[in-house]
This record gives structure tokens, sequence and C-alpha cells, in this order.
């Protein structure tokens, strides 16, 4: 809509259209403007100024007064998402900013003395060019207090990681005013200190820019909702590094990456996506692609980074010669069959090879590192072979040895025996042999075994073990009916996953049930915990028994289910509490725990549990 240039007066009555209207121009004739024309909930986007106007002004779309001191209005639906505030302005207008809907980030001007009342609806950044201003509350009354405030790196005046303004605690972080500013160019939109676009005929997601990826949490990144609609992502030239969560829930078949990426912490296994087929690499960087497979070179050390979900050939995958590392996650859950081992191989980091499908490893005489969660949960592994010349580790009946044999590495689990005793000497074993033995029955420790130690993540139901039997000598564990348990019968710590018996009771002696103790055991119905059990982690205890229909309690609700998480229990409907008469913190019929899991209940005479 354009004024008539006969129009002086602008008055605050709205008239008609301006509810409607995306634009306006005003006219070299218009003196007096009322700012209550344009209401909040009005389309305005562009306010154009005809030159010559001497008490108006605007810029890219934005209403000042005549010499560009005073902003007067930004429109509510300008659909930028950045704005900066010229250094020429010393003062924001009363409603200035007045619940604009896509502003997210604003940069103050260097001269900005005076902020009347302004209220935004959006905003989640503002960059401030130095000392903390004498306005700023006045600007924070009506700012979400999600909103970071970012202040000059070294400026004393601020204080680091969060603030409080007129009792509103404000996150804040320091940048680098010097740094260099992306600008956008060819459809890209600023994020942070990068560019991104994204081309939804291709499918191609873009990111571009100079230096690093900005490291926030996964749904702050804007391209974090693209899902499977990417299927190319294209990282260009000055990125240097990328963050874990820069990459989730996005699911390309193809990745690209430049000569500058120098690193990418664990986006690698952010992509383990089954669609994603093929790695494409910048020469002359870190990083290199070898046939689609994910490579990096430091030094003298040559890793294999990440071999994609979906790559072409992995069942017969020959690794080159050359490389001595296998990256943290590199060939996670991969459908894997025979894994050729180069001879230079040095180094296999944290679940390197974990819950894949590999069915067997011969390792060449320079491996001296591997990580005790490697191989953990690869099932389908038949045996370990080590070269007789390997001066760290050892293989005796396809079981992986250090090569003093005191440490279990990595058992075999689809080795077909049944029964198996950890040969006397072993010190350590890992705990995962008691969760992926799909062929073992029964395990027995010797004396010697000290530890039983954990790669700290979660486990699987495959085991087939119906016992764990300890000698009676050993210092640190032993066991009653197949069940495992300290050495003084007070801490739990495996009930076999294939265990028979349809009911247990938890011994008297016992104090503490260790995390995924009592899991995945379809035979078991009836579980009874003894009152001085006084630890027990329900998140994980009992987990995935889905045939377990009734817990008995001795006494009143103990603290740690009282409190617990029941995610999983919760699963299992058709549960029921039992509780001795007389007692305490249970209600007939059904009870809620403190943290709001409500189950069935039923009382029964004290003393007479199962």
């Amino acid at each position: 809509y354009t004024v008539p240039d006969t129009v002086v007066r602008m008055p605050g009555e709205p008239i008609s259209i301006t509810a409607n209207l995306t634009s306006i121009t005003i006219p070299a004739s218009v003196r007096n403007i009322s700012l209550s024309l344009f209401s909040s909930n009005c389309t305005m986007q562009n306010i154009t100024v005809a030159s010559g106007n001497q008490y108006w002004s605007s810029v890219d779309g934005v209403l000042y007064n005549s010499n560009q001191t005073i902003m007067k209005y930004y429109p509510p639906c300008r659909p930028d998402e950045e704005f900066r505030i010229p250094d020429t302005v010393s003062t924001l207008g009363d409603a200035s900013f007045y619940l604009p809907r896509y502003l997210k980030n604003l940069y103050v001007g260097e001269n900005l003395t005076t902020v009347e009342h302004v209220a935004f609806r959006t905003l989640e950044r503002v960059y401030f060019p130095g000392n903390r201003p004498s306005w700023l509350n006045a600007m924070c009354r009506e700012v979400s207090s999600t909103v970071t405030l970012y202040y000059p790196a070294g400026n004393a005046t601020w204080t680091d990681g969060s603030m409080t303004v007129d009792g509103i605690t404000y996150k804040t972080a320091s940048y680098d005013p010097e740094a260099e500013e992306p600008v956008p160019d060819d459809g890209y939109t600023v994020f942070e200190n990068i560019l991104w676009k994204f081309d939804e005929t291709a499918g191609t997601l873009t990111i571009a820019g100079k230096g690093d990826m900005p490291d926030l949490a996964s749904k702050e990144y804007p391209w974090s909702t693209l899902g499977y609609s990417v299927t190319d992502l294209v990282v260009e030239e000055g990125i240097t590094s990328l963050t874990k969560n820069s990459v989730v829930n996005i699911y390309p078949y193809r990745v690209q990456y430049p000569s500058t990426l120098e690193s990418a912490g664990q986006a690698f296994m952010r992509l383990n996506n089954q669609r994603l087929t093929k790695y494409t690499v910048a020469e002359g960087g870190t990083y290199y692609a070898v046939d689609g497979v994910l490579f990096s070179n430091s030094g003298n050390v040559r890793t294999l980074e990440h071999m994609p979900y979906d790559y072409p050939g992995m069942e017969d995958y020959v690794i080159p010669e050359g490389t001595t590392a296998i990256a943290d996650y590199a060939m996670i859950y991969l459908n894997l069959g025979a894994v050729t081992f180069p001879d230079s191989l040095e180094t296999i980091g944290y679940r390197a090879l974990g819950y894949s499908s590999i069915t067997s490893v011969t390792l060449g005489e320079n491996v001296r590192t591997i990580d005790p969660s490697a191989f953990v949960g690869c099932t389908e592994v038949t045996a370990y072979t080590v070269v007789e010349d390997n001066p760290y580790f050892i293989s005796e009946n396809g079981i992986l040895y250090n090569n003093i044999k005191t440490d279990m590495i990595a058992y075999p689990y689809s080795n077909g025996v049944s029964d198996f005793t950890v040969p006397d000497g072993v010190k350590e074993i890992p705990r995962e042999l008691l969760y992926y033995s799909v062929d073992l029955h029964t395990l027995t420790l010797p004396a010697s075994v000290i530890s039983i130690i954990s790669e700290g993540g979660s486990y699987d139901t495959q085991s087939a073990l119906t016992a764990v039997y300890v000698d009676a000598d050993n210092p640190k564990y032993s066991s009653a009916d197949g069940v495992l348990y300290s050495a003084d019968g007070q801490t739990l710590i495996y009930y076999p996953t294939c265990r028979t018996q349809d009911a247990f009771v938890i011994p008297s002696a016992v104090r503490e049930v260790e995390n995924w103790a009592i899991f995945g055991n379809q035979n078991l119905k009836t579980l009874v915990i003894p009152v001085y059990v006084h630890t027990m982690e329900t998140a994980v205890n009992p987990r995935d028994c889905y045939n377990l229909t009734d817990i008995y309690f001795q006494g009143n609700p103990p603290n740690f289910w009282n409190n617990g998480d029941f995610q999983y229990l919760t699963t299992i409907k058709q549960i029921t509490l039992h509780y001795p008469e007389g007692y305490d913190g249970w209600t007939d019929g059904t009870w809620t725990s403190a943290s709001g899991y409500t189950f069935k209940t039923a009382s029964y005479p004290a003393g007479t549990a199962p």
C-alpha cells in the first residue's frame, strides 16, 4: 500500500486495510505517524519511507526517525531471523519491537543508550558489543528466560554461564567480536557462525561457513527436523569441526566432507543410520575416504573412522594395509562377515566392532591395544585367533586373552561349547560373558577370578546360561543354586537368564542387587524381595522378565522401590505387588510410587510369603 503524497498525518486510528498489509510506502509529505496504526497482530513485513522526508526514514524495511538515532518500528512479520541494530541508533522507541514473529538473533549497536518498552516472542540470542548496559533490565522485561546473552570475550562486566536480570536468570556466553561472520548467499540461512541450506528437490543438506560447528543440543540445529528427507549431506570447505549432536535425526545416503575438517567428535556414530552407504572427502586434509569408508591420518596413525551402515561388500571386508587403528564405534552394529585385519593394525577402540555380526577375528603381530568393549555383543564369532609373534595377546581354544593369560578379553559366543570353565589363573573376565553366551549353558569360575568388568553399557537377553558356579576358594565371588553373588553373599550379581525355576527368593543375606542382575528371564514368575535389601536399581531390575506375575515384599515399601523408575517393569501388565498385612506405606488394590507409577497390590498374612 502506498500512502497518497498529499497525506501529512497518519493518525492513531488504524486505517481499515492495515490489518492485512505486508508492506507500506510512506511519502515525503508525512510528518506525523502514530505507531498504534499498526496493531501487534498485523502482517506487516516492510516499511519504506520516500527519500526527501525530513521526519522519517527507513532502512531494510525498518522505520526510524530522520537521522536514524531512534528506531521507531520493526515490522512484526519481517521474515528475517537476524537483525542488527544500526550503530547510529541511541534509542529503541516505545514498542519499536513488539512481538516480532520470526526474529531469533539480535545484534545490539555500539551506541544504544536508551530502551523504552519492547517485547519479544521468538528471540533466542542477543549479542552485546561491550559492557553490560544500564538498560539491560528494560530489554529483558518481556524476553523469554531461554534467551542466551552473548558478550565479548574477556569483558569483566558480565558473568560467564548465567546472569540474573530483574529476578530472572539467563544463560550467558562469550563470543569473539573480531571473528569472521557468515554472510548469507545463494539461498543460505545464517545459523550461529555458519550457513546452511536444504534443497528439497534433490534432498541435499549443505553446511558452509568457517570454523567450528557450534556445540548445541540436537534439537537446536535447524536441520534436525529434516529426518529422512535428507539424502545427501554436504559439508563445504571452511568448516573445521562437527559435533556429536549436529547430525542427529538426519539420515542421508551419502556424506561429503571438506579437506578443512579437523575433528568430528562422535558425529560418525550418529550417522549410523541404516541408509548410509558412502563417504566422500576432499583431498589434502585430516580425513580421507577409501571406497566410501571414512579414514583419518594424523602423523603415523591411520585410523578407520567409520564404515557406513549399508556399505556394500562389508560381508568380506578387507581393511586396507597401513591402517593402524579402528576408532571407537567405527564398525558398530554392522552386518559384517569375515573381516580381514591388516598386519599394520595396532589399536581397536571402544565398541569398535560392537554388536556386529562379524564371524571370525584374526589379529596380527602389531596389535597392542584392544578396548575391553571392542567386540561387545558380537554373538556370531566362532573363534578369535592371534598370530604367534604377537607379544601382547594370545588365543586359546578360540578365546582372546592378554599375553600372560590373566585377563580374558573376548569370548567366542558361537563356538558351540555348552559348558565352560574359565582356566585357573585368569583373574579378569568381561561381564558380557554372562549376557551374550548364546551357546553356553553353564559357566564355572575358578578361585583366581577376582574381577568381572563391565564395559558400561546396557545388555541384551541372548544368553543361554542356566547356572553360574564358583570355586569355593574364590575370595571375591560365590554361587548358590547357580546364582552368582559376592563372596559374602550380600550382593546379588547375576540371576541366569535361562534359569528354569519359576520362583526366586532373594536370600536374606543380600543387601544389594547389582544393575542388570535380574534381566530377561522368561521362566521367572514369582520374585521375593527380603526386607534387608536397601539397594536395587529398579530401572533395570527386574527388567524384561515378561512372564513375571508376582513380587512379594516382606515389609514396608523400601526407599529404592518407592522412588524407583519403573519404565520397563510397567510393560508387564499382569504384575501384582504383594505386601504383608499390618505394614505401612501400602494401599490395597493399587499402589502408586512416589515417582508416579501405579501397580496392582494384594496383602498376605505376615510371615507367609513364598
